[in-house]
């Protein structure tokens, strides 16, 4: 396994401005000294041609790999139209993580909104993932859908989809603080994923906060065979740049990198 990064854990600095995309790269690559990172939609200060081709070449230039993109795709949607716009904005990802050499787009499924509301819609959203699973086949990018939100909520749901979708081209992203039974759906789920989320703990049906047990999760990945990235989503603490480094150390030590 490898260690990694996603932006989204030092987001508050990128998206204040209080810290450059190509600054966080340089943390990652000469302090952090991570195998690769992780890049959200929100955080690319430019998505044009010139825009990718610059992050393209720093990530290189700095021996990073790039781990995976993510887009905020929501499919929970009631207006055909609107679903319409989110599965061209996907394809349009998809195309991005393509060009970036990017091997994992990372996408929701359901992504935010109301329970209820997704069950109304499923057929609909399935059909929708579909499209996006056959597209990103052809351009060789694979989703890696994350439990996040309605319908994704054990490794039961997750297969259920994986199952509708039927696409080797579409997986899971597992991310660590978001299925309610916590390690059982980690541990069920993990040899259909092809990317991972740290988090610093996990909440159960009820709602209740459990810290993560990082040897335990890690011990799931390594039981099951899980060979990609570990990325790190959340810091510690409420300051990423101080506190970051101290969950590196601790999951370099795990991971035994």
């Amino acid at each position: 396994m490898r260690l990694g990064c996603s932006s989204w854990t030092y987001s508050k600095l990128l998206r204040g401005g209080e810290l450059t995309l190509d600054r966080w790269l340089e943390i990652c690559a000469d302090e952090l000294r991570l195998d690769g990172v992780e890049i959200c939609w929100c955080h690319f200060p430019d998505t044009g041609l010139a825009g990718l081709r610059h992050v393209k070449r720093r990530v290189h230039a700095l021996g990073l790999g790039l781990a995976a993109v993510d887009v905020d795709n929501t499919f929970n949607v009631t207006s055909p139209s609107e679903m319409t716009t989110q599965v061209e904005r996907t394809k349009h990802w998809i195309d991005i993580a393509a060009f970036l050499g990017a091997p994992v787009l990372r996408v929701f499924y359901a992504g935010w909104g109301d329970l209820e509301q997704a069950k109304s819609v499923e057929a609909q959203m399935l059909e929708a993932t579909k499209l996006i699973a056959a597209y990103a086949e052809e351009r060789a990018v694979i989703l890696a859908c994350e439990d996040h939100g309605p319908l994704t909520r054990s490794s039961a749901e997750m297969r259920k989809i994986l199952t509708g979708v039927g696409s080797e081209w579409y997986r899971v992203c597992l991310d660590f603080g978001n299925f309610v039974d916590g390690y059982a759906s980690m541990e069920d789920i993990a040899p259909l994923s092809a990317h991972t989320h740290t988090k610093m703990g996990w909440r159960d049906a009820e709602g209740n906060r459990h810290p993560m047990d990082f040897a335990k999760a890690i011990g799931v990945l390594k039981r099951t065979g899980y060979r990609g990235y570990v990325c790190i989503e959340q810091a510690p603490g409420e300051d990423a740049v101080a506190d970051t480094p101290k969950l590196v150390a601790e999951l370099r030590q795990l991971l035994g990198r």
